[in-house]
């Protein structure tokens, strides 16, 4: 055979391999890019997100158990604070009336008895 027409053959088979590789690629972008696969993508995305968000926020639960638990009671005492401050009235009044000093019961005095 002639070495031209050897070139020839060989660069159209290479013409051939890039323009399947093309077309293959360009098959694969447009099955990414339909509306159904963005779609499929970004809930996947989005699950992941949360999935990940979820376990950082247990592990900060754990590791910051009490300082969160006391923020939390003060951001709950904040928020329920005038009810909270009548119950306590409230509660103060009744500890005052319970915790009056009663009047001193009578004692016998046993220092005049014999012994």
């Amino acid at each position: 055979m002639n070495r031209n027409r050897l070139r020839l053959m060989n660069a159209m088979r290479t013409a051939l391999f890039q323009r399947n590789k093309v077309q293959r690629s360009a098959r694969t972008a447009q099955a990414n890019f339909a509306p159904q696969a963005l779609q499929r993508r970004a809930r996947d995305n989005a699950a992941r997100q949360i999935d990940e968000a979820a376990i950082i926020a247990g592990a900060v639960l754990r590791d910051y158990a009490v300082p969160l638990g006391l923020a939390a009671m003060a951001g709950l005492a904040f928020v329920f604070r005038r009810p909270l401050l009548t119950a306590a009235d409230a509660v103060a009044e009744r500890l005052r009336s319970t915790n009056a000093p009663s009047p001193p019961s009578p004692t016998p005095e046993h220092d005049d008895e014999p012994i």
